[in-house]
């Protein structure tokens, strides 16, 4: 028994063997980076970290770029931790980075404050296997958190999680690009990225966009008060948009041409290389007083929404129609079914799509010739537990509304907004009662 355990133990991994790198803002690269001497720069402790390491920055505010192309493991990341460490742009070239993780594998990036980038707060360039988590990024001048590769499918595996991202796209400020400009979170010729549990807010670029990429998610994020779009699926496929908190507050420095921003929306535009919209699920999101809460956008490649599903929304007060579907010869397959379509203003309730694009089962707060109508349709007010509130709870059903045990059965969905399942006759809307 003993030569059997000797065998076993002797390929084991080393515990213990791994490594904490120190940063702090009055040490120098040419000590040798421990907690009595640490490192002045991330970049330097990004150079000598191996599977396994942890680099703990310590409070205080890092001015200049910060370069990180570590390489870890699954089963030993790299990670960066922040002790109140604050990343600062100033004095940084204009048009550049700030941090920037290029070719990185299997590195962690969490708790710091990245502020002032004279371009991108947090780029993830060609990288796989990376977590930018419960980071403050601000006043950015481009995107706050950027991921993506030259070619598709350079950039796989990425996290994006527990982020507040405000007042970023500042080259925007004054609201006078035609085009073109950031997004406060964007997702570019990339695979498998999840941006998930952010808070997304006052940018002056689209909220979150997925663009040219697959098999995305972005979920449980709260959007509000983006210029243009909240959420932006932009030749996007094999991509779920489910449970995000997506509203306007009202305020008008963020609206576009006298409206708020869209709600969640979905287009075609150009690149050098399309993947146009497919399989597409927007579902059990809350999204109000937007310009429409869903739509998608026939324009400049155009090519349509196929196989796509819009489920269990709850949808309120538009500036315009408050569900816009563009004819296209190629839309097809796309259900619409379980959403509470509620209208407080003259604006119509819908324009959509007759040719590729189904409605069924879907709560109308009224009847008139802007609805689309469907089998199993409810007519009617919702009864929500506080309509023109300002919270997703207020967007509950009371007891007694016709929307309760309405809906069919969506396999793909078997939970709520609020993690509730799903009865085996449904609930319209968002939320279970």
């Amino acid at each position: 028994m003993a030569r059997v355990l000797f065998f076993l133990f002797a390929f084991l991994p080393a515990i213990g063997s791994s490594t904490t790198w120190f940063v702090a803002t009055t040490g120098r690269d040419d000590n040798p980076g421990t907690n009595g001497k640490p490192f002045a720069t991330i970049t330097k402790a990004s150079q000598l970290a191996k599977p396994g390491d942890v680099v703990l920055v310590r409070s205080g505010v890092y001015r200049g770029i910060v370069r990180i192309a570590s390489r870890g493991t699954q089963a030993a990341p790299i990670v960066f931790r922040s002790e109140n460490a604050i990343i600062d742009g100033a004095g940084t070239p204009p048009n550049t980075n700030l941090v920037q993780l290029t070719e990185a594998e299997w590195v962690q990036f969490t708790g710091f404050e990245v502020r002032g980038a004279t371009r991108i707060g947090i780029n993830v360039w060609m990288s796989h296997h990376v977590t930018v988590a419960k980071n403050r990024v601000h006043d950015c001048g481009a995107a706050a958190i950027w991921a993506g590769g030259e070619k598709q499918g350079e950039t796989t595996d990425v996290t994006i999680t527990g982020n507040t991202v405000t007042g970023n796209v500042l080259q925007n400020a004054a609201h006078q690009l035609r085009r073109g400009w950031p997004q406060a979170i964007g997702v570019y010729k990339s695979a498998r990225v999840d941006v998930t549990e952010n808070v997304v807010a006052r940018n002056h670029g689209e909220g979150v966009a997925i663009i040219v990429s697959n098999h995305c998610t972005v979920a449980g994020n709260e959007v509000n008060d983006n210029y243009s779009v909240e959420i932006y699926l932009d030749n996007a496929q094999s991509t779920l948009v489910e449970r995000n908190f997506v509203y306007s507050s009202g305020d008008r420095r963020y609206f576009r041409a006298g409206h708020p921003a869209f709600g969640i929306g979905a287009a075609n535009e150009t690149y050098d290389v399309a993947s146009p919209l497919e399989q597409i699920t927007i579902a059990n999101n809350i999204i109000l007083r937007s310009r429409s809460a869903i739509f998608y956008g026939n324009y400049e490649r155009g090519g349509g929404l196929r196989k796509s599903l819009i489920a269990n929304n709850t949808c309120y007060a538009s500036t315009e129609a408050l569900v816009r579907i563009d004819e296209s010869s190629r839309n097809e397959g796309t259900r619409v079914v379980n959403n509470i379509f509620y209208q407080s203003r003259d604006a119509p309730l819908a324009r959509a799509a007759k040719r590729g694009v189904t409605f069924s089962n879907n709560n109308w707060n009224r009847a008139d010739r802007n609805r689309v109508a469907g089998e199993g349709d409810v007519i009617g007010d919702p009864l929500f537990v506080n309509r023109g509130g300002t919270s997703a709870a207020d967007y509950r059903l009371s007891a007694g509304s016709r929307a309760i045990g309405a809906g069919v059965r969506v396999p793909e969905l078997p939970n709520d907004y609020f993690g509730t399942p799903r009865k085996a006759q449904p609930d319209i809307g968002a939320t279970e009662q």
